[in-house]
């Protein structure tokens, strides 16, 4: 896509002096309470390497590639997809120099390991752990009104390619009508 773009601007312009394309790409992070929280994050080797073919590829002096790090989006998965087990971590983390602030500056992956270490979880296998459909997760005992099943139906729905319709233009039975109703009669959704 990016040398489509290249390709058109040369077309336009008579050449790619002055062009600059920047391609960004982050590392999918499966999230609770989404459809997508039964799988797991692809592993960290395999992100790396995309990220190097993608590097390769881009390597024209208008292309600016940009990438997440992939041990930031391991942790972000694992934070996202875990359980009361992970506040010793976070605790062991903190108290060995870790801050959440600006990740990307001071991002100590050392310091992480070594309290995932202490703790006994191995954060690469929590991250790309994928759930069975039945399986009782570690979020299951947060509810903010959005079934389990709705959630389950549309991850049915995304293997298939199918998109779900607006529910504005009738209801989708998520769980959440009583507070829908509550929002249309406020006047706030139109």
């Amino acid at each position: 896509m990016a040398e489509l773009v290249a390709e058109e601007y040369e077309k336009i312009n008579g050449k790619k002096r002055g062009l600059t394309v920047t391609v960004s790409t982050s590392t999918f992070v499966p999230k609770s309470h989404t459809p997508f929280m039964w799988y797991g994050q692809e592993n960290i080797e395999s992100i790396i390497k995309k990220q190097e073919y993608l590097k390769d590829k881009l390597k024209a002096r208008w292309f600016k590639y940009n990438w997440h790090n992939p041990s930031t989006s391991m942790l972000e998965a694992v934070f996202a997809r875990g359980g009361r087990e992970l506040g010793a971590v976070l605790a062991a983390a903190f108290e060995n120099g870790c801050r959440f602030d600006s990740w990307k500056d001071e991002f100590k992956l050392d310091i992480w390991l070594a309290a995932f270490n202490e703790v006994g979880i191995n954060p690469y296998e929590a991250a790309c752990r994928s759930f069975e459909e039945d399986e009782l997760l570690p979020w299951d005992v947060v509810s903010y009104g959005v079934s389990k099943q709705f959630f389950l139906d549309e991850k049915h729905k995304c293997e298939k390619a199918q998109v779900t319709k607006d529910c504005r233009n009738g209801c989708l039975n998520c769980g959440l009508i009583k507070e829908c109703t509550v929002i249309k009669k406020a006047g706030d959704i139109k």
